[in-house]
């Protein structure tokens, strides 16, 4: 049996989305499971459908609100549970607006965070997401909703800017044994992430050797 949606190609392919059933149940998801909302100030989030093991990835998020204070996005592993788990101190990555000022962005492994700018994206801009399952790695951005060049986070305020396609300098590094799928989250109630895995154009130009996240990327299977 051949699963078309997901063999055909890269863009008629099964894509990543946010899981109704695995979400804070504080979070409403709508517009094809692409867009998260809060409705409560509570600190959880909602994981993607599509985990990974292996390879090279890459999603983007726009933001509509006019600040990014109490906002997440990012990447958890499987072993999380976003809906009991804080995303400010459990076990996963995730890149986030400073909580309590938002006057910088912060970038956090497993509850450990470190300011790497400060300076806020506005209301309309996209945050992107580049990870490299493989070597550990993951690279957080930002880019203006015109599209346009992608500011690379470094690992912390005036390090070195990273750069996907090459491998260097990373916001941060990981280690695991569990698959990883994206990430978003909330601790306003009202704020609101729309999320694009590949399911349209991305705003700006995935770097090169990172994939949009659908069924068509993943590794052969090797069950024949």
């Amino acid at each position: 049996m051949t699963d078309v949606p997901t063999l055909t190609s890269a863009t008629a392919s099964n894509f990543c989305t946010f899981n109704p059933l695995e979400k804070y149940s504080g979070l409403t998801i709508a517009d094809g499971n692409l867009k998260v909302t809060s409705s409560d100030n509570t600190q959880y989030g909602a994981a993607g459908t599509l985990a990974v093991s292996s390879g090279k990835w890459y999603y983007e998020a726009i933001f509509s609100n006019a600040s990014l204070n109490n906002m997440a996005m990012g990447l958890t592993t499987t072993q999380n549970n976003v809906q009991t788990a804080q995303w400010a101190g459990s076990t996963g990555m995730f890149m986030c607006g400073n909580f309590v000022t938002g006057t910088a962005i912060h970038v956090g492994v497993n509850g450990s965070y470190t300011q790497v700018s400060t300076t806020l994206p506005s209301a309309g801009s996209y945050l992107v997401c580049a990870v490299d399952y493989d070597n550990g790695k993951a690279w957080f951005g930002t880019t203006t909703s015109s599209g346009g060049a992608v500011t690379w986070y470094p690992a912390s305020t005036g390090g070195s800017v990273g750069d996907p396609a090459a491998g260097t300098n990373p916001t941060i590094t990981f280690s695991t044994t569990y698959p990883i799928r994206p990430f978003m989250g909330s601790y306003s109630a009202g704020l609101n992430w729309i999320a694009n895995f590949g399911q349209r154009p991305f705003i700006t130009t995935a770097p090169t050797g990172f994939n949009a996240w659908n069924t068509y990327n993943l590794p052969a299977s090797t069950i024949s």
